[in-house]
């Protein structure tokens, strides 16, 4: 995450705080608090695929304390409008890399979820 963009913000503030910021729906929310979104301004597109990228490149580095739980980060973003299809077009960015298969297989099962959470399956 070499850019220093407001897109970048959330991104670098959950990885400075780890795993533990997605724990629950409320440290989600407050981890978004602390950045600036409420009710009055809601992370873009571009933030949440930021936030993506960074999960997956953080995923699986050496124990279960660093595994990110998506659900918890997609529940907390349910109270704003997201769409998800922008947020899979914004994963097109520079730093963006998928290093192994499991990067992959987060990005489908973040997508999944998301899509089953917004149908109500």
């Amino acid at each position: 995450m070499n850019d220093n963009s407001e897109s970048v913000a959330l991104a670098k503030a959950m990885r400075e705080n780890g795993p533990s910021c997605c724990r629950s729906v409320s440290s989600v929310n407050e981890i978004l608090r602390q950045n600036g979104y409420d009710n009055s301004r809601a992370p873009t597109e571009q933030d949440i695929a930021r936030v993506l990228g960074m999960m997956v490149s953080r995923q699986g580095k050496s124990s279960s304390d660093n595994e990110w739980d998506f659900r918890n980060f997609a529940t907390a973003l349910n109270k704003y409008a997201v769409d998800w299809v922008k947020v899979i077009h914004a994963l097109d960015y520079p730093d963006f890399k998928i290093t192994d298969a499991g990067g992959l297989e987060f990005i489908i099962a973040a997508f999944k979820e998301k899509v089953s959470l917004y149908c109500g399956r």
